[in-house]
This record gives C-alpha cells, structure tokens and sequence, in this order.
C-alpha cells in the first residue's frame, strides 16, 4: 500500500491515542466508501505490532460485508507497513473460529445472535488482547418497546474482554435518534471521531 489516505492514517493514530490513554472505545463516524474496512484493518495491523492484541473480531450486518472484510485482509495486508496482521476469514458459527495462522475472524451480528457461547469463548480465550471492531453500528441497540437488539447485549458483554472496540457508523444517529451504541456518555457524534 504505497499511499494512505488521510482518514486511514488518522484510523490508525487515533486507535493508538486511545489504547495509550487507557481508553477502550472508539467511535468512527465514516461515509461510506471512505476506505474504513482498510483503515480497521490497518489500526488492527498496528495494534499487532505493537503487540497490544493478538486476534481481531469483526462483526457486520450482512453476510456480503464479512466476505468484504476477509477479501480486503486478504488483498491489502501483505502491503501493510510491517505487516504482522495474519488472515481474517468470514465465520459462521462453527468452531475454531480462528484456525491456522489466521489474526481472527469476521461474521455477522445475527451468527452472534445465534449461538453467543461460541464467541463468548474466543474472547475469554483472549482476554484483554483482543480487538472488537462493529461496523455499520447505527443497527446496534435500537431500542424498542424497552428492550435492545440482542446482538447489541452480546456486544455489551464482549466488551469486556476487549483490548478496544472500534465502532463504526455511517451515520451520527441510531434509527432512534440517539448517538450509536457504546458512545461515552455526553458524546455527540458529529464529526469523524469521539
């Protein structure tokens, strides 16, 4: 990858900003076709050689979005700076779900759904070294007659064992008129970060 684009560079900083301070959100308000699956991958990539996670868990709305992410692993990871980011293959819910040399796995938010324990393992497993990124996050937690998506209590819980959770957006509102899920309190989305 010989040129960055601006937005992927700042993927990466602000992802390294947050883990420095202690902090285990991000909140990536990003159009779409800005490159971000590219820039999740590449602030994953440094995270890596940085040595601050060891597996990468993606998960996406549509099945199309998961063969997205894996084919753009496979096609741009080997032009990474000091690539250590291994392979990311799209997963349904059949275990390992991280197999061979692979960094982790991508799937959608309904395989989740489906059969949480088998996710709820990989993350124990990985305690505090993994790295959670959700995209097109505005379909996470839309509440509804009280109650919250169940992909989106999964989530919460996930993210426990998460080094950092990258969330990503398309828009700065939920279908509720509230900021995304797992926006710190207070926090607005209104440009690119939080």
């Amino acid at each position: 990858m010989s040129t960055l684009r601006p937005f992927q560079q700042q993927f990466i900083n602000v992802s390294i900003q947050k883990v420095s301070a202690g902090e285990t959100t991000l909140v990536a308000d990003v159009h779409p076709g800005s490159g971000k699956t590219i820039g999740a991958l590449l602030a994953a990539n440094t995270l890596m050689q940085a040595k601050v996670v060891d597996a990468v868990v993606i998960f996406v709305p549509r099945r199309n979005l998961a063969e997205q992410f894996e084919q753009d692993c496979k096609n741009f990871r080997i032009s990474f700076p000091s690539a250590v980011l291994g392979e990311i293959h799209h997963r349904e819910n059949e275990p390992p779900l991280i197999r061979g040399n692979a960094s982790g796995y991508v799937t959608t938010y309904s395989s989740l759904a489906s059969q949480p324990e088998v996710h709820e393992d990989i993350f124990k497993r990985f305690a505090g070294r993994i790295l959670l990124i959700c995209d097109e996050a505005q379909q996470l937690g839309i509440e509804y007659e009280g109650s919250f998506t169940r992909s989106a209590d999964i989530i919460s819980k996930l993210r426990e064992y998460a080094t950092l959770t990258i969330v990503m957006t398309g828009t700065p509102e939920r279908g509720d008129d509230l900021p995304p899920d797992y926006v710190p309190e207070g926090v607005r989305v209104e440009s690119k970060w939080a």
